[in-house]
């Protein structure tokens, strides 16, 4: 009979498994929270719709951080607003604190316009905005850093297939 070695190599490293699988349950869980639902039908009217990009507005300042006076300064300082442009008839006139919380608060009587919600979401550094858009084709906006995770998987699971080739490949020549 052979004498069996029953110790753990020291060298070897530790795979923390439960780690892992809470890591990834998180992972999904954070993916199913971050689509906004539509009703089955679609919104009612515009009024719904405008709703739906106040609460992205809101949704995007709270991401940032930024008061609204900074989100005013940021758009305005993106869309090179300013009186004195304005005044000359160079510009639209710049946003003010007054107005964004119009946007935010009563999007029934105040619209957002789109080129305000591409600015908002640039300053904000925020998709909110943007998966409104996504989700009402069902949809789903996916950041930098997401896609290249989701191609490293698909590397992992192809390296994974081409090994399990391989082996299957030894086991024939041998």
């Amino acid at each position: 009979m052979s004498k069996k070695n029953n110790e753990i190599d020291p060298a070897q490293g530790v795979l923390d498994f439960a780690a892992k699988v809470d890591n990834y349950v998180q992972q999904k869980v954070d993916m199913a929270s971050s689509v906004i639902a539509l009703p089955a039908n679609g919104p009612e009217n515009e009024d719904e719709i405008n709703m739906m990009f106040a609460v992205s507005i809101k949704q995007a300042q709270r991401e940032s951080g930024l008061s609204r006076e900074q989100i005013c300064d940021g758009v305005n300082a993106y869309l090179k607003r300013t009186e004195e442009r304005y005044k000359e008839k160079q510009c639209r006139k710049p946003i003010t604190v007054d107005m964004l919380n119009a946007y935010a608060a009563k999007p029934a009587e105040y619209p957002i316009d789109a080129y305000l919600l591409y600015a908002i979401q640039v300053v904000c550094d925020s998709l909110a905005p943007t998966k409104v858009l996504a989700s009402s084709v069902h949809g789903q906006v996916v950041t930098q850093e997401e896609a290249k995770l989701a191609a490293l998987g698909i590397i992992d699971e192809a390296t994974m297939t081409l090994n399990r080739a391989k082996r299957r490949l030894k086991g024939t020549f041998s």
